[in-house]
């Protein structure tokens, strides 16, 4: 991922090609990815990571692999249905930003008013859910630090 680069949420319907990925999703260079795609899929746009580590899943069968492109984006597969496919992302720089605005530096107040009110509404954490998975906006001292994508398991 060059420096730059914006990966942004949408809510819009998936391209058929990526008619795998579930709940929120987001546009790069043009291109969707988003939770419950082959990991294939996403290395054709953007690439291999800079680095990989595979680990036993606690939360599927088999491995996990957790893909670090560079310091602001972390891609974790599985290979529980045959193919490593994605159960989680997780956006770490301000490169990013979603399509409502909110990027690492946003306020808790600017997240729910971008979003509404919170599934889960904690200190430390916004959760909202949609289709089978969460959005999650990590917070430290009133700002957002991290925004993960998850696939439910």
């Amino acid at each position: 991922i060059k420096k730059g680069h914006k990966l942004v949420y949408s809510t819009s319907s998936i391209d058929e090609s990526y008619d795998n990925a579930k709940g929120y999703t987001f546009t790069m260079d043009g291109n969707k990815f988003g939770v419950n795609m082959k990991m294939s899929d996403v290395v054709a746009m953007i690439g291999n990571a800079d680095d990989s580590i595979v680990s036993s899943s606690c939360a599927f069968e088999g491995n996990d692999t957790t893909h670090y492109y560079g310091n602001d984006l972390v891609i974790t597969t599985s290979n529980s249905k045959g193919y490593d496919w994605i159960w989680q992302i997780e956006l770490k720089s301000d490169n990013y930003k979603t399509e409502e605005g909110i990027e690492i530096g946003s306020a808790v107040d600017a997240v729910k008013t971008a979003y509404g009110n919170p599934d889960n509404n904690m200190d430390t954490k916004l959760v909202y859910g949609k289709d089978g998975m969460r959005l999650e906006f990590l917070i430290t001292d009133g700002k957002v630090s991290s925004i993960i994508y998850t696939m439910a398991p």
